[in-house]
This record gives structure tokens, C-alpha cells and sequence, in this order.
């Protein structure tokens, strides 16, 4: 069973599971039509959930492509 378990943007940056501030994250998630970023992002009025598990599979995606650049 695959976890799609949403998180704001505060709470996925104070998680500790990733290596990005909430102003790291915020300027990600403002150039997501751009990175790949809004495949793992829902926005719901003025606020952006991200789902979690799509997060962690695009980043390993952009580190293997920053990697072998």
C-alpha cells in the first residue's frame, strides 16, 4: 500500500527527514512549474500540500541529475 500522506510546506521542511529549510523549500515550490515540482504538489485554496512520497522521489531523481552533471 503506497503512503500519500500530505504535509504543509512548515511541516515537510520541520520533519528533519530532508536537508532543506522552509526558505530552501519555498523557493523550490515557486519555480515547480519549472523543476519538475508540481507533479508532487496539490494546491488547495492559498495553501500547498505536498504529498510525501512523491517529494522524496523527485529529489533522489534531481540529486542523481545534479550528480552526473
Amino acid at each position: 500500500m503506497i503512503d500519500k500522506r500530505y504535509l504543509s510546506v512548515k511541516a515537510l521542511a520541520e520533519c528533519g527527514r530532508y536537508s532543506l529549510n522552509l526558505w530552501q523549500l519555498r523557493r523550490l515550490l515557486f519555480l515547480r512549474k519549472k523543476n519538475g515540482l508540481d507533479k508532487c504538489c496539490r494546491k488547495i485554496s492559498n495553501r500547498i500540500l505536498i504529498r510525501e512520497d512523491l517529494f522524496q522521489e523527485w529529489l533522489e531523481a534531481h540529486s542523481e541529475e545534479t550528480e552526473s552533471n
